[in-house]
């Protein structure tokens, strides 16, 4: 997964599984380079809601690759 499918997959979870509060301040974060991947999972993983079956193959591939 390159930098590029990485900040995607990220904002889309942002998007979709966190609320406003918690996706504006690790938003910000996708700007720097390189992406803080464990910094942006650490803040969004404990206010994530259930997220779709789809979704879970991908989530796993992140948290495989970046923790």
């Amino acid at each position: 997964m390159n930098q590029a499918e990485l900040k995607s997959a990220l904002l889309y979870f942002m998007d979709s599984c966190v609320d406003d509060e918690v996706r504006r301040s690790a938003t910000a974060w996708l700007d720097l380079d390189p992406v803080p991947v464990k910094a942006i999972l650490a803040r969004i993983t404990p206010h994530m809601r259930r997220m779709d079956e789809a979704d879970i193959g991908l989530w796993q591939t992140i948290m495989h690759f970046h923790m």
